[in-house]
């Protein structure tokens, strides 16, 4: 993958668990996770692919770049 392309879920979960993000649960079908350094939880439909610009809102809100991003997914089976 050599950019942002959207993608299920369940593999997006387990992005935000490799980074340190715990799942705090679920509110009218979206999935919300945190972590330590944000001011706000990050928050996306749990029953649906994640879009790429809901992605790169996340990775904005994480201060990751799209490559490292990449390289994170590219790990993650």
């Amino acid at each position: 993958m050599s950019a942002l392309e959207p993608i299920p879920s369940e593999r997006f979960k387990k992005f935000l668990s490799h980074v340190l993000c715990e799942e705090r649960g679920t509110r009218f079908g979206r999935a919300i996770y945190w972590r330590y350094d944000l001011k706000y939880p990050i928050q996306f439909r749990d029953d649906m692919i994640v879009p790429v610009i809901q992605i790169r809102s996340v990775l904005k809100s994480l201060g990751m770049t799209q490559e490292q991003y990449l390289d994170i997914l590219s790990r993650i089976k």
